[in-house]
């Protein structure tokens, strides 16, 4: 009677009786299960004798290398070894490391001489009594990975030198190429709570879109906000959003985008295919990883930087009406001056049309300084209300000459009091240069006669930048000038 040898629970021979172990036995595999399981494998399989040469190589590796079975038998691993690989294949093979498994990586080259990389897990193989009789490995081509993994680096590289716009479009550009999408855009929420998104960068359809903004009514980026999970449609959107037919869509993948607690939504990335799209193999790619990754961050940074921008304008604004106390003598004594100026030339007026022979040119210039006046009160309330406003200040180009006139006037008054003489001495010609000013350009560039005249008698008055001040007295530069200082702008 012929008995089947099989294995037990533990591993251990035994017989294939049923009932003396209590269990079925499991019949070993003949030659043929063992030559199909390597024949179908992914991974190439190649044998080697004690010496080194190739034994037997399998369908997958002939594949690898592009050559038939004939070619590889018989031949010596480092035939097929890339020539700058050799030393480690040769220290690999050796008989001191032959003994002992081995997992590397290394550069083959196939028979039609392109070279391929390739993982080699390699088990030495012994006989009944201990003897090494060779060896078993598997091959593994890591050559896609490896190409993809350069691509991977070379996008991230190309794209860490951008910011902003720049490259919230390449980001676009590159996930919809890498997943073959029709359409792929990066979105902020444009309000709190959120009804309305604003698209920062579009690509559609091979090429960039305009940004813009739309409500999120009706759209399949509402679930995304609203739940603030990624919304996936891979085939059904058409069912759900018949609207997007017009635009050839299919398929929408929607990933929120979170502030830096991970509390706040910030915005979301928008994919459109017209094939379905399988939304774990995209969100596991390492492309879209990166790529997300960097989009959540960059609009991050976008919005701290609006945020500090805001703070300091709302401080700009503080710090101008901490300064209008202070401003408040000042103002009310140039506002002063003009109607006071006002009343003086009409009651002039007034006399010289009261005698026999009014004299028309004296009243016409009367009246002329008193429109002068009246402007000039204008001006000084109108810059009042634009600093009270928080409006803001716009670079306009003008004269340097027109500024230093227009402060050497409004000052004048306070020098004299003070006891001090304003002489300027302006070039022609002079090129324009760019000031801040507020919309009301006829009032920019007023001081605040009370904090210089305060720095004046404290002799620490600041010199503007671009300005040199030198110290004059009698005889100097040809006139006899009071001690003082001569500033120069430049």
């Amino acid at each position: 009677m012929t008995e089947d040898v099989g294995f037990d629970a533990a591993g251990s021979a035994g017989q294939g009786d049923a009932s003396a172990g209590g269990r079925a036995p499991f019949p070993i595999p003949d030659e043929g299960f063992y030559r199909e399981l390597v024949e179908s494998m992914n991974d190439g399989v190649v044998t080697h004798d004690a010496a080194g040469t190739i034994t037997s190589a399998s369908p997958r590796l002939c594949e690898l290398l592009a050559c038939t079975a004939g070619d590889i038998v018989g031949t010596r691993g480092d035939r097929w070894v890339e020539p700058g690989w050799g030393p480690s294949w040769a220290a690999r093979f050796a008989p001191s490391a032959s003994l002992t498994p081995q997992t590397f990586e290394i550069e083959l080259v196939r028979k039609d001489g392109q070279p391929i990389v390739a993982l080699v897990s390699r088990r030495p193989v012994f006989d009944a009594l201990g003897k090494f009789r060779g060896s078993i490995a598997l091959v593994t081509d890591l050559t896609e990975q490896r190409r993809e993994a350069s691509r991977l680096q070379e996008l991230a590289e190309a794209s860490a030198a951008l910011t902003g716009e720049e490259f919230f479009r390449s980001a676009a550009r590159t996930l919809a190429t890498a997943f073959d999408l029709q359409a792929v855009f990066v979105a902020e929420c444009a309000d709190y709570p959120t009804t309305r998104v604003r698209i920062l960068a579009e690509w559609d359809r091979g090429r960039h879109a305009e940004p813009r903004e739309f409500s999120l009514a009706g759209t399949p980026c509402e679930a995304t906000i609203r739940d603030g999970r990624v919304t996936c449609l891979s085939d059904n959107l058409l069912e759900r959003f018949p609207t997007y037919r017009e635009r050839e869509r299919t398929s929408y993948l929607g990933v929120p985008l979170f502030d830096a607690g991970g509390q706040g939504l910030i915005g979301h990335l928008a994919f459109w295919g017209r094939k379905p799209i399988a939304d774990a193999a995209t969100l596991a790619h390492p492309v879209f990883r990166i790529f997300a990754s960097r989009v959540a961050a960059e609009l991050r940074r976008k919005h701290a930087e609006e945020q500090a921008r805001q703070h300091l304008q709302q401080l700009a604004h503080v710090a101008r009406l901490a300064s209008m106390r202070e401003m408040a003598t000042a103002i009310a004594h140039e506002v002063n001056q003009p109607l006071t100026a006002i009343l003086s030339y009409s009651q002039a007026c007034m006399r010289l049309l009261r005698s026999a022979n009014a004299p028309v040119a004296e009243i016409a210039d009367a009246m002329a300084r008193v429109a002068e006046g009246a402007e000039r009160a204008s001006r000084i309330i109108r810059h009042l209300r634009s600093l009270v406003r928080k409006d803001d200040a716009q670079r306009l180009p003008v004269q340097v000459n027109d500024l230093v006139g227009e402060v050497a006037r409004l000052v004048r008054p306070e020098a004299r009091q003070s006891d001090v003489e304003i002489r300027t001495e302006l070039a022609e010609g002079l090129p324009l240069v760019l000031a801040e000013q507020h919309p009301d350009p006829a009032g920019a560039g007023e001081p605040n006669p009370k904090r210089d005249r305060g720095d004046q008698q404290r002799g620490g008055g600041r010199t503007p930048r671009g300005a040199r001040r030198h110290p004059t007295r009698p005889g100097q530069h040809g006139r006899d000038v009071r001690r003082g200082w001569r500033t120069r702008i430049r």
